[in-house]
């Protein structure tokens, strides 16, 4: 089993459609720029979350560019605090304490994009029970015990953020399940009923990769 720890995150190797950025260690010059770019629900947060923020506003700007549309515009927030993508785009933002990553595409591709970013040791087995059902996968022969922990949570933090703008509904880890893997693939499975688009048995598969002591998940729901 090779560690992670010294690998470099390789977008190309990923099967997807979406456009995507991922950055580095990325400073924002919140001073200059949250007095026009931060939305009212975030008026009174902390230092760090406004950073967080911006960061990851910056990324999906970058991410829209690459669609060759305006990486200035404006990605407000909704009332429940997720992103206001424009017109016409489904994306996803997420970010770890260092890195920062945003994917976007035509909402006549997709109609679902979700997207995460974990520190892998940062999921603790302590609170597995949290995070898996009996019918996650127990193990795999490619993945330490933590890595696997670290997919499953990404996975399921991927599929809730795919998902919620279609059924407008919070659910929670016990909603699915991850039950396949192979080769930078994996597949989760729902466990309960969310709408009857999307009833219990709906499966959705994704795209993971692990970097550098990181792990990157991806779901795109299309059309």
């Amino acid at each position: 089993m090779n560690s992670n720890k010294t690998l470099k995150f390789r977008p190309e190797q990923l099967k997807i459609k979406s456009k995507l950025i991922l950055k580095d260690n990325l400073t924002i010059d919140g001073e200059k720029s949250s007095s026009t770019f931060l939305p009212a629900q975030l008026n009174k947060a902390s230092k760090n979350r406004v950073n967080e923020f911006l960061r990851g506003r910056y990324c999906a700007g970058q991410a829209l560019e690459l669609m060759e549309r305006d990486a200035e515009l404006l990605i407000d927030m909704n009332n429940d605090r997720s992103p206001a993508w424009p017109s016409g785009i489904v994306g996803s933002i997420s970010h770890s304490k260092r890195y920062s990553c945003s994917a976007v595409t035509d909402s006549d591709r997709c109609i679902g994009l979700g997207i995460d970013v974990e520190l892998v040791s940062r999921v603790q087995d302590k609170i597995s029970r949290v995070i898996k059902t009996n019918q996650d996968i127990n193990e795999n022969s490619d993945l330490s015990a933590q890595e696997l922990l670290a997919l499953i949570f990404s996975a399921k933090e991927s599929l809730y953020k795919s998902l919620y703008p279609l059924v407008q509904q919070f659910f929670g880890f016990d909603h699915a399940a991850l039950v396949e893997i192979n080769n930078g693939i994996f597949t989760i499975e729902l466990l309960k009923e969310l709408t009857a688009e999307y009833p219990m048995g709906t499966r959705f598969e994704g795209s993971y990769q692990f970097f550098d002591d990181h792990i990157f998940t991806i779901i795109e729901i299309n059309l």
